[in-house]
């Protein structure tokens, strides 16, 4: 006999793939379908000959929560990012 499902998540999308963690680390059993091959949603990369590239698009993600940020670091490694637009302006270069 299979074991019984508890709960279904359909997406494992970064939404998704938390509320599987989250209902697991509780003790509940979790199916997780989505129709791509790999989890994470647009927010998915992987390693082309040692460069990693991103299949959906660059992607941000920032947060004040401390708890947001300590769940997260524990599956990602972050990368320094300080974004700056700027304009050149009569030869100078300024914040837009």
């Amino acid at each position: 006999m299979a074991a019984k499902i508890e709960n279904l998540v359909v997406g494992a999308g970064i939404s998704g793939a938390t509320m599987a963690r989250l209902l697991a680390e509780s003790g509940e059993s979790v199916a997780v379908i989505d129709m791509r091959d790999h989890v994470g949603g647009n927010c998915y990369d992987y390693k082309d000959d040692g460069i990693t590239t991103h299949r959906y698009g660059t992607h941000i993600f920032r947060t004040d929560s401390k708890e947001v940020w300590d769940f997260l670091s524990r599956f990602t490694k972050w990368y320094p990012y300080q974004h700056k637009v700027l304009a050149l302006l009569d030869g100078q270069f300024v914040p837009v």
